[in-house]
């Protein structure tokens, strides 16, 4: 005997909700176990176990850099409403040791303005909770 289809799903499918040996309690719960998180949710759950900066997230995660640096903007406006804050530890120049205190930017500056040199450490960031 051949189920019939409908669409992708078939007949005797165990994925199908409306089946009768499968509750929608179990579909459902199977389902949030598949799911897949976005990429900053992934971010936020990185950064809320350790500092890293954008080049560590992005080999993580396996995007670019850039598109990380983006990501990270947005996270720093959501995470308000969470009771939470994108903590930036600043760069700093690996010769003359000046570190960039006051920048709000969250890419790594291109060269150290007391020493003109461009030996960096890039910024790194973590989540703290406000709460």
């Amino acid at each position: 005997m051949r189920a019939a289809t409908y669409g992708f799903w078939t007949q005797n499918s165990c994925l199908k909700p409306e089946t009768s040996h499968y509750s929608s309690a179990k579909f459902h719960s199977a389902h949030q176990q598949v799911r897949m998180q976005t990429i900053r949710q992934k971010i936020i759950d990185l950064l809320s176990l350790q500092e890293m900066d954008a080049r560590q997230l992005s080999k993580q995660i396996g995007i670019r850099e850039k598109e990380a640096v983006e990501h990270l903007c947005h996270i720093s406006r959501s995470l308000a409403v969470k009771g939470k804050k994108l903590t930036i530890h600043p760069a700093e120049c690996l010769l003359c040791g000046y570190v960039f205190e006051n920048r709000q930017r969250f890419t790594r500056p291109g060269r150290c303005p007391r020493c003109k040199k461009s030996h960096l450490q890039s910024p790194g960031f973590y989540i703290i909770n406000l709460v």
